[in-house]
């Protein structure tokens, strides 16, 4: 299985080098190493020729869902960030996103990855109470 795993990452490092953006996209500046990091139910919003269920959100969580990997990309932007101005604002940023898909998954009780924006939302949270931020 392991291997598995890697020729899928190999496959979606390679067509995230050579295509364009994908739709639902919001970071047009997203490189190939970002999308690597993030979880494969992102990859369709990013690599445009990537598609099938796994690759995205599922229908079983809403459509605010969509806010939910560009939040994602905030939150490993900030992580990297030493410049804690930009750190500061990449968080704002990824807690705005995560809140929303959080409101919009509120009426969908069997969400499949509410488990993972919450765990993003408690993270964030974290990062911004070491700063000080609320």
């Amino acid at each position: 299985m392991a291997g598995d795993w890697k020729s899928l990452l190999s496959c979606a490092l390679a067509l995230a080098a050579t295509a364009t953006v994908g739709h639902g996209q919001t970071h047009k500046d997203i490189g190939a190493a970002e999308i690597a990091q993030l979880p494969p139910f992102c990859w369709e919003q990013y690599i445009k020729g990537v598609s099938g269920p796994q690759y995205r959100i599922g229908r079983d969580c809403g459509p605010a869902t969509n806010h939910y990997c560009p939040g994602l990309v905030e939150l490993m932007r900030a992580k990297r960030s030493l410049d804690a101005r930009k750190r500061l604002s990449y968080l704002q940023k990824a807690k705005h996103q995560t809140l929303y898909t959080l409101k919009g998954i509120e009426r969908y009780p069997a969400c499949s990855i509410r488990n993972h924006v919450e765990k993003t939302l408690n993270e964030v949270n974290a990062l911004l109470m070491g700063r000080g931020e609320k």
